[in-house]
């Protein structure tokens, strides 16, 4: 039999919340429905500034997320970047502090999220109170080989520049399987490297310590691709620019 307390205790803490006008924590299943994008991805940064205003600390944030997954809405896809944005407010006065919600639930830099997002006027505003759900390790895990998984498959080459020259693709293609990568000419595979795929970002190991560093996107069927050979990571998706790569590719999924 339960105790008075067991049964009490819960009531109290609905009471006590409602008292102070927090927004209900919401279920999975509700968060995905009121959502019109959800997306899986490691928070880079958390943007924040704060103010004051009455008895209240203001502070308004941006999470920048590095997109993995998509799982609802359309216009983002993986290797995208998206700026979410939530807010926090805290009681500095004195006293009880006066019934209202005091926003999302925080995030920190290097966590993994799914983040719960409705779009208005191009801004994706994070859902109340808690839109931007923490991973557990094991999802992390699961996230990260999802990624990888998606890019198994044969590539052909549909357009290569090579420090702003644009070449002819040929017979060119990428065939990842099992984070390997084939590089074939002819059907024939000249080159066989190891890669890593995290959050936009693709490295290609060599036998010899040789390391290409590389950003991408996929888009539907296509897969584009700009890379350094052992250099920094390009951080724009151009070839023969500062901030971009020594090759730019473009490759469609066979």
């Amino acid at each position: 039999m339960k105790s008075a307390l067991t049964t009490v205790l819960p009531v109290i803490i609905i009471l006590c919340v409602a008292a102070l006008g927090e927004v209900p924590l919401m279920s999975s299943a509700e968060l995905q429905e009121a959502a019109s994008h959800v997306v899986v991805g490691e928070i880079l940064a958390v943007y924040s500034t704060t103010d004051t205003s009455g008895n209240y600390k203001n502070t308004r944030s941006v999470a920048e997320i590095a997109v993995v997954n998509v799982e609802k809405g359309a216009d983002i896809t993986i290797g995208d970047t998206v700026y979410a944005h939530f807010w926090n407010k805290s009681w500095i006065g004195k006293g009880t502090p006066e019934p209202g919600s005091s926003g999302h639930l925080g995030v920190a830099k290097g966590e993994f999220v799914r983040a719960h997002l409705n779009r208005k006027n191009g801004t994706y505003k994070v859902i109340l109170p808690n839109g931007l759900t923490k991973l557990k390790p094991d999802q992390i895990k699961t996230v990260q080989q999802y990624a990888t998984s998606q890019l198994d498959g044969t590539w052909n080459f549909v357009y290569y520049e090579e420090k702003g020259v644009v070449e002819a693709p040929g017979t060119k293609q990428f065939v990842i399987t099992d984070n390997q990568l084939q590089f074939r000419t002819g059907g024939e595979t000249k080159v066989e490297t190891t890669i890593a795929v995290n959050n936009g970002t693709l490295d290609q190991e060599f036998k010899d310590g040789q390391v290409y560093r590389s950003v991408y996107k996929r888009i539907g069927d296509l897969l584009i691709l700009c890379g350094n050979r052992d250099k920094d990571r390009p951080t724009e998706f151009a070839a023969g620019t500062n901030r971009g790569g020594e090759f730019f590719i473009v490759l469609k999924r066979q």
